[in-house]
């Protein structure tokens, strides 16, 4: 997937950092607790990271909190993406339209 401002890929040799971090972060009634993930992407002007779901289409879009420990819920926020085509449409156009 190409991304465009505020959204830029991650590179694979960090992405278990945003990884760790998620797992650290999240509550056991978070929708995303024992999923297995993979960080993309991140937005350069904010802590959104944008993971895929192993063994689907879909995304998520978490504003991870950094604070290296478990978060009450809803923390960290979480935005559910059918596939790609659905999270450029809802989520990184309108982004990159108020970015600039």
């Amino acid at each position: 997937m190409e991304f465009i401002e505020p959204w830029t890929a991650i590179a694979e040799s960090i992405g278990s950092t945003f990884v760790n971090e998620l797992q650290q972060e999240l509550p056991a009634e978070s929708m995303l607790y024992g999923c297995q993930v993979k960080a993309i992407a991140q937005r350069i002007d904010c802590d959104d990271v944008l993971f895929s779901l192993d063994g689907s289409s879909q995304l998520a879009v978490v504003h991870l909190t950094w604070s290296g420990k478990s978060e009450q819920h809803p923390w960290p926020s979480t935005e559910l993406f059918t596939d790609e085509y659905e999270f450029q449409l809802k989520r990184m156009l309108p982004d990159a339209e108020a970015y600039n």
